[in-house]
């Protein structure tokens, strides 16, 4: 992702293994203009099953991610690249999937309504048949 100053936003993963499991790390990293990596990453996030990031009409990164344990979230970080306090708690909206799903496997890019909502596509697997289906989640904050 590019931003309006130049610098190139985007992720990574880094699955380590242990005699305990499997542990996934995402990296948000960041270049500069030249593409040289700033290597003070804006943020590393763990545990999730799926990462994916967009923007804001504010230029605020906004990360959707699905954790292993069912939960959502949305991280909001600001320009500078720190959590944005006045979003959810210290810059980190979490919510639950609906009661009809048995798991949450998925985030796609959140998207910024005009009103300045956010909008989260996630996909799941149906309790009731067993399908995959997709989910639309709106953010109030």
């Amino acid at each position: 992702m590019l931003l309006a100053d130049g610098r190139i936003i985007s992720t990574s993963r880094y699955d380590s293994t242990s005699s305990i499991g499997t542990s996934s790390y995402y990296y948000i990293n960041t270049f500069d203009e030249n593409g040289a990596a700033d290597t003070s990453d804006l943020s590393m996030i763990s545990g999730t099953v799926d990462l994916s990031i967009s923007l804001d009409n504010q230029s605020r990164l906004l990360a959707a991610m699905a954790g292993s344990n069912a939960l959502e979230s949305v991280l909001r970080l600001t320009t500078s690249g720190e959590p944005d306090t006045t979003f959810g708690k210290n810059g980190n909206a979490t919510f639950s999937p609906p009661a009809s799903l048995s798991s949450a496997s998925g985030s796609a890019a959140p998207r910024v309504q005009k009103d300045g909502k956010i909008i989260v596509l996630s996909t799941g697997i149906s309790q009731a048949t067993g399908q995959n289906v997709v989910v639309v989640s709106r953010l109030c904050n």
